[in-house]
Parts: structure tokens; sequence; C-alpha cells
């Protein structure tokens, strides 16, 4: 099964469910040139491993509890802990998934790899393994794109495949995905393309006052 729609006249979203597994992808295009948009990147790796609380004020904004919304309040995943080295790509995560009205997975481990590369074309590629197996998560992986397209604009795209774990997979339905995950990775993009138009706005704004 697949679902799309167009956010705007340039940003996608789609969801596909194949053998168990779903595969999301989604773009915006950002009018900041690839240097701001590298900026809010690295910010954003930085972050998530050092000062995850901070994400929650732009990147992470409005993605959390709904509050009264509770198709999307199902699954909720509180971050309690997050840990980054350097040298290996090596990110250790401890969490607590809340399953509304059913139950609560307390302290679990969420250890991934983290990897950034350059690519020829200038794109800057982010890929996220993440090592975890039972019976919420069988497997998950994501990449980031972000790609210029020319001086001043740039494509932002992620795409995310994730097999849940026998217990999630009978639980996690197609239109369940849609209203736990989906649309958190729509609002996470459109996050991420404020800050960089934002941080861009800014860097005009100052330049002018400079010369």
């Amino acid at each position: 099964m697949l679902t799309a729609v167009n956010l705007t006249a340039t940003d996608y979203l789609s969801t596909r469910y194949v053998d168990g597994e779903f595969v999301s992808e989604c773009a915006v295009d950002a009018a900041a040139p690839l240097s701001v948009c590298d900026s809010v990147v690295a910010d954003l790796v930085e972050q998530i491993t050092s000062d995850y609380e901070r994400l929650f004020t732009w990147a992470f904004k409005g993605l959390g509890r709904q509050g009264g919304d509770d198709e999307r309040d199902e699954v909720v995943i509180t971050i309690k802990e997050s840990t980054f080295d350097k040298m290996s790509g090596l990110c250790h995560m401890v969490a607590d998934i809340e399953v509304s009205r059913v139950t609560t997975f307390r302290d679990i481990a969420l250890d991934s790899r983290v990897l950034q590369t350059k690519l020829a074309d200038g794109t800057t590629r982010v890929d996220v393994d993440i090592f975890y197996s039972n019976s919420f998560l069988k497997k998950a992986y994501g990449t980031f794109f972000v790609k210029p397209l020319s001086d001043t604009r740039c494509e932002m795209r992620i795409q995310i495949h994730v097999r849940f774990g026998w217990f999630f997979n009978l639980f996690i339905t197609q239109k369940r995905f849609r209203n736990i995950v989906e649309w958190r990775m729509q609002e996470f993009m459109r996050n991420l393309r404020t800050e960089a138009e934002k941080r861009y706005t800014q860097q005009l704004f100052e330049g002018y006052f400079i010369q």
C-alpha cells in the first residue's frame, strides 16, 4: 500500500508498507544555502546526543504528547538519557515507551550508529542505524539528505525504514503508523526548514548592517 500527499508545491510525503516493513519518505525545499542547512544538520546531530531537551525548542517542537488527541498519543516515547561517542559514531539512548491504555516499557536502551558523509555533488548525507531487537522494535534505520538545488536553495529529504517486533507489529496498523509516526516526520522536516530559513534571514540581515 502506498500513500502520498503534496504538502506544498514542492514538499512531498509518502508511506508504503511492504512485507511487514514501513518505509516513509518526506522532502521539503528550504530557501537557504547549503552552508546554512549544513549548520542546522550539525546542530541536530550534536544536540540529539548531548542536549536533546534543547531540540524540543526547534527541531522537535510540537512533536511530543499532543494532549486531547488520543490517536496521536497512542504511542509516546520519552527520552530520558542520551550519550554520543564522536569517534565511533555510536549513540546510546534510554527511553520510556508508553502505549496508551496498554502498558509502558521503561528504560528501553536504544543504541544506534550515526554516520555523516559529504557526497561528490555537495550533498550532505546522515545515516542512522538503530541496533535493537525485541517485542518493540526489530529493525530501524534512516537516511537524511541535504542537497543543494541552487546557491540559495536546498532540498531536505529523509527516508526511514521501520520493522516492529512481534508485539508492536500486531498493534501498529498502517493507520496507526500514519497517526503516530508519519505526521511527526512531516513536522520535523518543516521545523528544520523553518530553522534554516530563519538562520539565513538573520545572516542576510546582519550582513546588510555590517556593510
